[in-house]
C-alpha cells in the first residue's frame, strides 16, 4: 500500500521520480484518485500558486475517473482470468 502512496504523488511530485521508476506512476490507481481530487478542488483557481502545475498533474477529474474504471475493470479480469486457472488445475 505505501509505495502505491509513493508513486501517487502524496509524498513526492510524480515527474520527479527516476527514468526507470515512472511507469509505476502509471499503474497506480491512488494516483489517478488523487489527481482527481486536486483537479476537482483546483481546476479553474486562478488565486495564488496552483498545486496542479506543482504536482505535475494535468490529466483532469473525468479522465481520472475513467482511468480509475479501466484500472479497475482490468484487475478485476485477469483477477478472474488467474482464478479459473487455478480452479481448472486442481481439480
Amino acid at each position: 500500500m505505501f509505495p502505491l502512496m509513493v508513486f501517487a504523488g502524496f509524498y513526492a511530485n510524480t515527474g520527479s521520480f527516476l527514468g526507470w521508476l515512472s511507469w509505476v506512476t502509471y499503474t497506480s490507481p491512488m494516483r489517478y484518485t488523487f489527481e482527481g481530487l486536486v483537479s476537482n478542488q483546483y481546476e479553474g483557481v486562478e488565486e495564488g500558486p496552483n498545486p496542479l502545475e506543482f504536482l505535475g498533474f494535468n490529466l483532469g477529474l473525468w479522465n481520472c475517473i475513467i482511468y480509475n474504471f479501466v484500472l479497475s475493470l482490468g484487475t478485476r479480469i485477469v483477477s478472474m482470468i488467474f482464478l479459473k486457472l487455478l480452479v481448472s488445475r486442481y481439480q
